[in-house]
């Protein structure tokens, strides 16, 4: 009985870890350039299987309060209406502070890598 729970618990944790490193990946992608990415990738994020870099780079312009779902986005519309993010407002508030000149460089970079 014991290495049955054993085994239970190996199969919960690799499978936890694979989800989170494919979901780290999905972001990943999300970030690319679509020059850079293979087909498959691209085609996936077309059809929002996986997270769309349009629809991530929403998270990156300003008030950043929008699109957290780093998966597929499928969870955007609804956590953006019922207002869900107040765990990450520290986040949120910190971008906010920071000096604007920055933040619109940094934003224009990555927007423009993404049209790429």
């Amino acid at each position: 009985m014991g290495n049955h729970k054993a085994s239970i618990s190996y199969k919960l944790a690799y499978s936890s870890s694979r989800s989170i490193l494919f979901s780290q990946q999905f972001h990943v992608w999300a970030h690319g350039e679509k020059h850079k990415l293979s087909t498959i990738v691209v085609a996936m994020q077309d059809v929002g299987i996986i997270l769309p870099r349009l629809q991530h780079a929403e998270h990156h312009r300003t008030p950043i309060n929008t699109n957290y779902c780093i998966v597929s986005g499928m969870c955007n519309k609804l956590l953006d209406k019922s207002n869900q993010d107040h765990g990450l407002n520290f986040r949120t508030e910190y971008m906010q502070t920071r000096s604007k000149s920055s933040i619109v460089t940094s934003q224009a970079n990555y927007l423009s890598r993404l049209e790429t």
